[in-house]
């Protein structure tokens, strides 16, 4: 059996950033504790917009609304102080396309999101990369100008978002990853 190795300095992947993303929520469902942690919580997605980030590398502009009925089922892991996510949600585009999203990540918890999550009268919004807040995306779609989504590993970075005092909306900036 032999050892893997690499010589030289192959060229790394870079990121390229190819959406941006807003998803508005309902107030957090309480859920209890499961067998697989707790405690669990779901967020209704009530709407929100997934678009092209300016410069995409990729033809035409994306502009989908995400659609009632999807959300995001979190689970806190307390030892870990991790709250994952399980994000299911369609979304319609300007000519009817449905576009499936199904995104897993975490949420590295801190006093601060600790506070946005639980409804903290004090509690303030994040900026991107202030927290660490990261999902992997996945997309299906029959969309020919957007076929490229299918095949696409795309990483995001999230930020949370407060308005009057509550926790409304989460945000991502969509990163693919491609050849250096």
């Amino acid at each position: 059996m032999s050892a893997f190795t690499v010589t030289g300095n192959p060229p790394l992947p870079r990121l390229s950033h190819v959406v941006d993303i807003h998803v508005d929520l309902a107030p957090g469902v309480a859920g209890g504790v499961t067998p697989h942690g707790g405690p669990v919580n779901f967020f209704e997605v009530t709407g929100g917009r997934i678009t092209s980030a300016a410069g995409s590398p990729h033809a035409g502009a994306l502009d989908a609304a995400f659609q009632p009925g999807g959300g995001d089922y979190t689970t806190l892991h307390m030892a870990a102080g991790v709250l994952t996510l399980d994000i299911n949600v369609m979304a319609r585009d300007t000519a009817g396309t449905l576009y499936r999203f199904q995104n897993s990540g975490f949420i590295h918890m801190s006093e601060k999101l600790g506070k946005v999550l639980m409804g903290a009268p004090d509690a303030v919004g994040t900026e991107f990369g202030e927290e660490g807040i990261f999902e992997t995306i996945r997309c299906t779609t029959s969309s020919e100008e957007h076929g490229w989504l299918n095949w696409a590993t795309i990483v995001a970075q999230g930020r949370l978002v407060v308005e009057n005092g509550k926790f409304t909306a989460i945000e991502f900036r969509g990163f693919e990853l491609v050849k250096a």
